[in-house]
Order: structure tokens, then C-alpha cells, then sequence
């Protein structure tokens, strides 16, 4: 029977969620069917999600020189300057 290598690796790791869902009777207007300036309820909320991920030294403590991070949020639009 052949020998397979399984690659493997120890990490630490994080993740948060926040709603970031907007206020009640803020200025919206992101829908080409609106008919009004301000939004007067909220349909779904909106998050943000983030994953942190560190690999671990020889004394099992998470290296910040390899901190990797992957952030999810419910955007609908992300200018150049928020990147």
C-alpha cells in the first residue's frame, strides 16, 4: 500500500459577526423603484463577518507576522477608498 503525505498545519483562530444594519429612518436610496427618500423598516439585517487566522510558533503561541484576515460583509457597494 502507498504511502500519501497529508499536509497539515496548526493555526489559531478567530471569528466575530456584528450587525451593522442601519437605522430606521436613515437616508437610503440604493433601489431604482424607491419611492421615498428614507427607509421606514428593516426587511433582513445586515452583518458583518470576520475570520482570523494565525499560524502558531514552536511554543504554540499565534505568529502576527503571518495573521491572515477574511472579512464578509452585506454590502450592496464598496468604493475604491473603503478597499
Amino acid at each position: 500500500m502507498p504511502h500519501v503525505d497529508f499536509p497539515q498545519s496548526r493555526c489559531s483562530v478567530g471569528v466575530g459577526r456584528a450587525d451593522i444594519t442601519p437605522p430606521v429612518g436613515m437616508y437610503h436610496r440604493m433601489w431604482g423603484a424607491a419611492a421615498h427618500e428614507r427607509s421606514t423598516g428593516i426587511h433582513q439585517p445586515l452583518t458583518a463577518t470576520a475570520l482570523a487566522l494565525a499560524p502558531l510558533d514552536e511554543h504554540h503561541a499565534a505568529a502576527p507576522d503571518g495573521l491572515q484576515i477574511i472579512v464578509g460583509l452585506d454590502h450592496c457597494l464598496m468604493w475604491r477608498p473603503q478597499l
